[in-house]
């Protein structure tokens, strides 16, 4: 590896890429294959299965940079797992994406209806494709460091008619 490789982005930088991808993202989000599922996504706040059995590291909301005082805006849930766990999906839905995407390495994003989206990012071994349907639990890959500047990790992220919403009421609540 080159020397360049090496070299850790800068806080700034992550940022406007976080920024780039942000658009990017809501705008693929925008052309996907929309599931036809006639039911209310809404009514099954509180019954979402975690995507791995560790708590996350950081939860939605701004996220403290570590090499800096400056925050960048965490949409998501972060889980730092080792590379080669289980990743389940949240709830039933229809794969809509399901490959490398700008910065967030190998992706899998479920169409849930109702303008509902779940997003697994920085995967190793996705093993679901685009047109699939898939159950709540069902497995849809290995988590890996692909496209992670922290190395292994799953981001997760619900989304709401594009937009990133906070996921929190959506998760069983484990008693």
């Amino acid at each position: 590896g080159s020397l360049e490789a090496a070299k850790k982005a800068s806080p700034e930088e992550i940022d406007r890429d976080l920024g780039v991808t942000e658009e990017e993202l809501a705008r693929e989000l925008g052309l996907m294959l929309q599931n036809p599922s006639r039911r209310d996504f809404h009514r099954l706040k509180g019954t979402l299965v975690p995507p791995v059995s560790k708590s996350p590291e950081h939860t939605y909301g701004p996220r403290k940079q570590r090499t800096s005082s400056s925050y960048i805006r965490h949409t998501g849930y972060t889980y730092m797992v080792e590379a080669g766990t289980e990743v389940k999906a949240t709830a039933s839905g229809l794969v809509v994406y399901a490959e490398r995407f700008e910065g967030y390495g190998r992706v899998v994003i479920i169409d849930h209806g109702s303008s509902y989206h779940s997003l697994y990012a920085h995967l190793d071994k996705i093993e679901v494709e685009a047109g699939q349907k898939v159950d709540r639990g069902e497995k849809l890959a290995t988590s890996g460091a692909s496209g992670s500047l922290e190395g292994p990790k799953l981001y997760f992220e619900l989304r709401h008619k594009g937009l990133p919403i906070n996921p929190r009421q959506w998760f069983i609540r484990l008693r």
